[in-house]
């Protein structure tokens, strides 16, 4: 009764579960899944009423390998096999799986475990699709920032509380009449007048308000002065 109570109450936890999980045996056979892999395979038109239980994983892999799939299929099935000789503890690979509808991406993870003695391995499909559209979007964001900042008819510099500077972009080395590892060698000191009491209420407005705008003096490559917003 006892071993009833703990199979049921596994069960459940797989069954909510948002990955598709599939229980494999030693040889490769699916002997177990939960209700996302089942919900996944009705979305996707299975007729299998089992939902593949009893298909061999492995054996489907390598069909589709001779049938020409991408690297995919060929790099998970290396994995699983390392797992189930022991080589491996665990397997992960991120693949693209498009639908005729959307782009998609998912995980595909293999850990082993035993079980009264018998060898096991729990496949577990993860729909990271989300998460991979967001990078992208941040990606996409980083690219327009980089170009803003190339070019950028203003001169821009980042900046660290103690002076030091990290990055010029083009307009600031056409300013300064530097290469941008001449400025990130000078800091502040070397490109700004700090003789002008203009410079220490600059600094601590920025300290304080966390900005700062107003003129300046910079100073160029011969040592000439001039003022800067």
């Amino acid at each position: 009764m006892r071993h009833l109570v703990k199979k049921r109450i596994a069960d459940e936890l797989l069954d909510s579960l948002p990955a598709h999980i599939a229980i494999l045996n030693s040889q490769g056979e699916i002997i177990d899944v939960n209700e996302s892999w089942k919900q996944f395979a009705r979305e996707n038109d299975c007729s299998d009423s089992k939902f593949y239980v009893g298909v061999n994983y492995l054996a489907v892999c390598e069909q589709a390998l001779q049938s020409g799939h991408d690297d995919t299929v060929e790099k998970t099935l290396r994995g699983i096999y390392a797992v189930l000789r022991g080589e491996e503890n665990e397997f992960l690979l991120e693949y693209p799986c498009n639908s005729p509808t959307e782009a998609r991406w998912f995980t595909v993870r293999a850990k082993y475990f035993e079980y009264k003695r018998e060898t096991y391995v729990i496949v577990l499909h993860e729909n990271i699709t989300g998460a991979k559209l967001a990078e992208k979007v941040n990606e996409e964001g980083n690219t327009r920032f980089r170009q803003i900042y190339k070019n950028s008819m203003d001169a821009i510099l980042l900046t660290a509380p103690d002076g030091s500077i990290l990055t010029a972009n083009p307009a600031a080395c056409q300013m300064f009449d530097r290469t941008e590892d001449e400025i990130l060698m000078l800091g502040r000191s070397g490109l700004l007048d700090v003789s002008d009491p203009r410079l220490m209420e600059a600094l601590r407005e920025r300290e304080r308000t966390g900005r700062f705008r107003g003129e300046l003096t910079g100073i160029c490559r011969v040592g000439t002065k001039f003022p800067i917003e």
